[in-house]
C-alpha cells in the first residue's frame, strides 16, 4: 500500500492564537491608518443623500403597491 506523502503546509506548525490574533489586529489597525476619512461637511452630504434615495425609494414601492392592489381588487370584484 502506497504511505501518504506530507505536504510542506500540513508539516508547518501554525502559530498559537494568541501570536494570530495579535498579527490581526496589528493588520486591522495599519489598514485603518491608510483610511482616508470623509470631512463633516461630506459626512452630512452624504448622509442627506442616503435619506433621500431612502424616502425616493418608499414612495415608490408604497405607490406600486397601492396600485397592485387596486387592480387586483377590479380584478375580483
Amino acid at each position: 500500500m502506497a504511505k501518504p506523502v506530507i505536504s510542506k503546509k500540513s508539516a508547518e506548525k501554525k502559530p498559537n492564537i494568541f501570536v494570530r490574533m495579535k498579527r490581526y489586529f496589528k493588520e486591522v489597525g495599519a489598514e485603518l491608518k491608510k483610511t482616508v476619512w470623509p470631512t463633516k461637511k461630506d459626512l452630512v452630504k452624504y448622509t442627506g443623500v442616503v435619506l433621500a434615495f431612502i424616502v425616493v425609494f418608499a414612495v415608490v414601492v408604497g405607490a406600486m403597491d397601492f396600485a397592485l392592489v387596486e387592480l387586483l381588487n377590479l380584478i375580483v370584484r
